[in-house]
Formats: structure tokens, sequence, C-alpha cells
């Protein structure tokens, strides 16, 4: 009896792999969600680049797609460590309510 390992590619359209639907803007690396052309212009407009520009810039679909990995990665790395910062704060806070709890109960004598 022989053992079938799944083949990624089964579900997929004849001649699409995995690359290909990548640089279509069918499916965002790493996610596997489905991205649409619209979302990933609306993500690229989202920190200022202007569409006239990149179409000048990035004539292929490819080139665009590059673009769209890139910004979603820095926007991903930015979100990162925003969390970082505010989980130093709230740790920073936690301590210092466990200082200022200390402190009120040596001076009013409870453990």
């Amino acid at each position: 009896m022989e053992i079938k390992t799944p083949d990624p590619n089964e579900n997929n359209p004849p001649g699409l792999d995995r690359k290909d639907r990548e640089i279509h803007g069918m499916i965002s690396e790493g996610t596997r969600k489905r991205v649409s052309v619209l979302e990933m212009w609306n993500l690229i407009e989202s920190v200022g680049i202007r569409r006239e520009v990149i179409e000048k810039t990035f004539p292929t679909d490819e080139a665009v797609m590059e673009l769209y990995r890139v910004v979603e990665k820095r926007i991903h790395y930015q979100r990162e460590q925003d969390m970082i910062l505010r989980l130093k704060a709230y740790i920073e806070k936690l301590k210092n309510q466990e200082f200022e709890k200390s402190n009120v109960n040596k001076q009013t004598g409870e453990p």
C-alpha cells in the first residue's frame, strides 16, 4: 500500500503554482489569504504612495506585488514595534503600582 503525500498544488488551477498565484495577487505570502488588486492598491496608497507614480515606476504586476509585499512587511514590523512599546509601558506601570503598594504596606505595617 502506497502512502500518498498531499500535493500543495492539488486544488489549484492547472498551470498555476503558489508563486504564480502570489505574483498575480491571488494570495499573500505567508498569510494564505486572498488579496485582490484593489486591496493591494489601497494598502500601497495608505502609506502615501500615489498610484500614478507606481504605474510609471513599476509597470508590471509582478513589480507592484513586490512593492505590496514590502509595504505589508513594513506595516507589520511597525505594528510589532508599537506593541512592544505598549507592553513595556504596561509592565513599567505594573511595577510602579506594585512598588507603591509595597511602600504603603511598609508604612502601615502590613505584609
